[in-house]
């Protein structure tokens, strides 16, 4: 993938700043999607640009200025044949991280799946390499599964009254002590009518029991599908299938990325008049990187750099 020198200037964007470093950083992620596209193209799955990544593709032809994050969707039977893919099909320094990954290091009690960088595969000058001049080397790309909602509404409320038992238990599982840990998994499992052992992996037994209960309807018996985890903690309303029935290509910066066929509906939906920027607060912290600029300044410093991160780029990468 190829970007030309100007992508990386600072440039005012609807109004606002994109840094340089964030350039870089867009850089990087666009290579790390590209990964994920080819590997989705290869085996014929269909994954659809969502939430702020299908929003920028339509209205900024590329990223939310104000935002540094990716995401994809793909429906279930496609995403759990991606996720025993990736493993395989990654390259080396990249892998799949989230509720299935292979590595315990790496599991996340989250109901999407992630790509990610492994920092510790990689040496400064061959990540910057790789990905155009980014020296982060935490990032990553999260992957979601789109579910059926059954056409009864009493097994939805079932579904959503359990998915969100399960999200509050595993959010706030350090908070609680082991009596009430213990009382919460009793609880579940009584509603769920299952048995989960009590090991170091319990955290991840409770995710798969809730991405079971997602998973549970098949296409041809529903009418909706959305994304569970985050629709049973929203008020909005279902998306009907037919919209994600086809992609359709269209241009994210320098690459093509696909979009459902019902995005103005989808957008709606999520964003109400989408087309109006409005420079909302993020559901992550911007930019994402912020938290490792004073591990990467120490490396600098170690080596006898003393110049800013963003000096050493300039410096020591050029496309």
């Amino acid at each position: 993938m190829k970007f030309s020198p100007e992508f990386f200037q600072d440039e005012y964007r609807s109004g606002f700043l994109v840094p340089s470093m964030m350039k870089h950083a867009w850089a990087a992620k666009l290579e790390l999607l590209q990964i994920i596209i080819d590997i989705c193209r290869r085996h014929d799955l269909s994954y659809y640009a969502d939430y702020g990544t299908l929003l920028g593709a339509i209205r900024h032809q590329g990223f939310i200025p104000w935002d540094d994050d990716i995401d994809i969707s793909l429906k279930r039977p496609d995403y759990n044949k991606l996720i025993q893919i990736l493993p395989r099909e990654l390259p080396s320094g990249i892998a799949l991280a989230g509720l299935y990954a292979k590595d315990d290091s790496l599991f996340l009690p989250t109901s999407q799946s992630l790509v990610v960088t492994v920092s510790s595969a990689w040496s400064l000058s061959d990540y910057m390499q790789r990905f155009h001049g980014f020296p982060y080397r935490n990032m990553g790309i999260d992957i979601f599964p789109l579910d059926y909602i059954p056409v009864d509404l009493e097994l939805g409320k079932l579904q959503k009254y359990l998915t969100q038992k399960i999200i509050v238990c595993a959010r706030d599982w350090n908070r609680y002590d082991p009596s009430e840990q213990e009382r919460n998994i009793r609880e579940i499992e009584s509603l769920c009518n299952v048995t989960l052992t009590r090991d170091s992996h319990i955290l991840r037994s409770l995710m798969l029991l809730q991405d079971s209960i997602h998973s549970l309807y098949t296409e041809s018996e529903c009418h909706s599908i959305t994304n569970y985890s985050l629709w049973c903690l929203q008020d909005n309303a279902p998306m009907k299938k037919e919209w994600f029935s086809e992609t359709e290509a269209v241009p994210f910066e320098n690459m093509m990325i696909d979009i459902p066929n019902g995005y103005h509906e989808i957008l709606s939906i999520e964003y109400g008049d989408y087309m109006t920027p409005v420079q909302a607060p993020s559901l992550h912290n911007y930019p994402f990187y912020s938290a490792e600029e004073h591990a990467v300044k120490s490396w600098l410093d170690a080596h006898g750099y003393t110049g800013s991160i963003d000096d050493f780029v300039k410096e020591h990468y050029s496309e």
